[in-house]
């Protein structure tokens, strides 16, 4: 009666666990770059009612009588499988389309791996994710441009270093509008800048920035 009673109290032990797993799962089904988990379950330890015996040139043999104590948790399995992407509206958000991680380091100097794409920029102009952890990169060589790379092809993790800008590279050109006269007005960090239109059949070259992450030369033309 007490084995009965522990088989079936150890099972929704384990059932317990897997409800809590699958309700963690619900909670965040809105949390970006979260992975769902799944429990697996194993028996537990058996009692021998009768041991086996080997054939002999009469009968064969027996296989023993065992009766088990129940189930246990075996494991608790993160499912690394990718998601779904998602439209943010923020220029700086990436979603990584395949296997691979982005390298951080936060304030400790620990280099961590997350595959949250929310991104912005820190007051110094690094490049950070939604906690603050500087997102790593590779430094390009000052005469190439381009990534320092091995003999044979590869890059180097122990190259990583924190991605930044310099500051004026970070400023916001919003609400440019046309008037009706030819009179081209744009804010830039709150102050307005007025291209006037009465000088006319000049160019004027001006630059533009549609985000926070990269600049872009416009040529304006007024006639």
């Amino acid at each position: 009666m007490l084995g009965s009673m522990y088989s079936a109290v150890s099972g929704l032990a384990a059932h317990q666990t897997k409800m809590n797993v699958i309700g963690n799962n619900i909670a965040n089904v809105n949390t970006y770059g979260f992975k769902a988990s799944r429990v697996t379950f194993s028996d537990v330890f058996y009692q021998t009612m009768n041991g086996a015996s080997g054939p002999t040139a009469n009968s064969g043999g027996t296989n023993p009588t065992q009766l088990g104590y129940g189930a246990k948790v075996k494991s608790i399995d993160v499912i690394n499988t990718r998601a779904g992407s998602a439209t943010t509206d923020r220029a700086l958000d990436v979603y990584i389309n395949g296997d691979g991680y982005l390298p951080v380091k936060d304030n400790n100097g620990i280099i961590k791996y997350t595959r949250v794409g929310v991104l912005g920029f820190d007051v110094a102009g690094n490049l950070v994710d939604s906690t603050g952890n500087m997102v790593l990169g590779v430094p390009l060589d000052p005469n190439t441009k381009m990534p320092r790379l091995g003999a044979d092809g590869t890059v180097s993790a122990r190259d990583l270093v924190p991605i930044k800008v310099s500051p004026e590279d970070l400023d916001k050109f919003t609400g440019i509008t046309i008037g009706s006269n030819g009179e081209i007005t744009a804010i830039k960090e709150g102050d307005p800048i007025v291209v006037p239109a009465a000088n006319t059949g000049w160019l004027k070259a001006v630059a533009i920035s549609p985000s926070s992450l990269y600049s872009k030369d416009v040529t304006l033309t007024v006639t």
